[in-house]
């Protein structure tokens, strides 16, 4: 793949380099099903890499915000089928019924995102559960872009909680990346504060909008977090399972990030952090034993860039 040469192409020259040696080392990609990402442009803005189950490109107000190349293609990767698609197709769901939880997908997280940092562009890494592989590869991708928020929405190979162990330890190589990662699950409790003490890991936790941790039926108490947001569990469209409304609490504290990069870019992400962190407002007991800093309580409140 041969650059245009235009300013885009040089703002990502090694990451170009990847991907077309991928593409040349992957031949499942003409194999794919996928469907063919829509062409586009660059959008511009803030970039910030997300690391899941990839996206429903093919929705106008998603394919209009992916980061691309001077040549249209879009800087992203799918780390599962070796290919440009990193690609989550849609659920159907119904007014009445809502959606399965079995097959909802979570890029819905991914999408909330972009609907609340409006000056953003979205570098898609699709990896699979479980596979400290395709993450370490997500994370090395997303190093040599000029991506630094890193939402990451990857779990164990069980799905019942992040791998926290692979996501210290990219934390503590990759000190240039803000990794937001949501709480839930067994895994990790009050005592683990001290392993997620690092500048750059912000753990987040999903609250009410009364203040009040949202936990799965399974956990007896909320998994420990940095900061909490509030999610709105009304929406029938999202699978009402314990993974999916952490995730857009995590998704909600991305958001702001981006928002405040934009309106501040000299930002490191020892400060972007810190900021985040200053937004919030102290949680009620018993709720403050497991959320460090406290609670931002409306996300869109803050940042919006003039």
């Amino acid at each position: 793949m041969k650059p245009r040469p235009c300013d885009t192409a040089r703002v990502f020259p090694v990451l170009i380099a990847v991907v077309a040696t991928l593409l040349h080392s992957a031949p499942s990609a003409l194999a794919n099903d996928d469907p063919k990402v829509p062409s586009g442009r660059d959008p511009s803005g803030i970039p910030v890499a997300i690391i899941g189950p990839g996206i429903d490109y093919l929705a106008p107000d998603v394919s209009s915000r992916l980061a691309r190349d001077g040549e249209g293609d879009i800087i992203g990767w799918d780390f599962i089928d070796g290919d440009l698609r990193p690609y989550e197709a849609p659920e159907t769901c119904t007014p009445r019924s809502g959606c399965d939880a079995a097959t909802a997908p979570r890029s819905r997280a991914s999408q909330l995102f972009l609907a609340e940092a409006n000056r953003s562009r979205l570098i898609v890494l699709r990896t699979k559960d479980g596979d400290r592989g395709q993450f370490a590869s997500a994370v090395s991708f997303a190093s040599k872009s000029p991506a630094r928020i890193i939402p990451t929405f990857t779990a164990d190979a069980a799905g019942a909680g992040p791998d926290w162990d692979m996501v210290i330890q990219a934390a503590r190589r990759f000190s240039n990346l803000l990794f937001i990662v949501p709480a839930y699950g067994p895994a990790i409790t009050v005592p683990g504060f001290e392993s997620m003490a690092l500048g750059n890991l912000l753990v987040v936790a999903p609250a009410g909008d009364d203040g009040r941790m949202l936990t799965g039926s399974s956990s007896p108490a909320p998994p420990a977090a940095d900061i909490a947001a509030t999610v709105d569990t009304s929406d029938r469209r999202v699978a009402p399972t314990e993974r999916a409304i952490a995730e857009r609490a995590a998704a909600r504290v991305a958001a702001v990030a981006a928002r405040l990069s934009a309106s501040d870019p000299v930002l490191n992400v020892y400060e972007l952090k810190t900021r985040l962190l200053q937004l919030a407002q102290p949680l009620a007991a018993p709720h403050d034993r497991f959320v460090r800093s406290g609670w931002i309580a409306s996300p869109l409140s803050h940042y919006w860039p003039q």
